[in-house]
């Protein structure tokens, strides 16, 4: 196995194994339901969506996509 394949594979698997709300932003699970001090005018923070599906099949020396869906993005990128 060359070190690439066995890289990505140690990235599936981590990503596999992280526990619900592991990739949270600002603040951890439950901040996407928190008002931000600018009042209920102000936009929320962007945060990943804990919903998406956390299955992963690959297979080694094969380009493998991660689904991520990130809430209250707005007009960043």
């Amino acid at each position: 196995m060359r070190a690439r394949d066995a890289a990505h594979l140690a990235l599936l698997l981590l990503a596999h194994l992280l526990p619900p709300g592991a990739c949270d932003v600002a603040g951890g699970a439950g901040s996407v339901n928190a008002l931000p001090a600018g009042g209920a005018g102000a936009r929320l923070a962007p945060s990943f969506d804990a919903a998406t599906p956390r299955n992963v099949t690959a297979l080694v020396g094969k380009s493998a996509y991660l689904s991520c869906r990130v809430r209250n993005l707005g007009n960043r990128t």
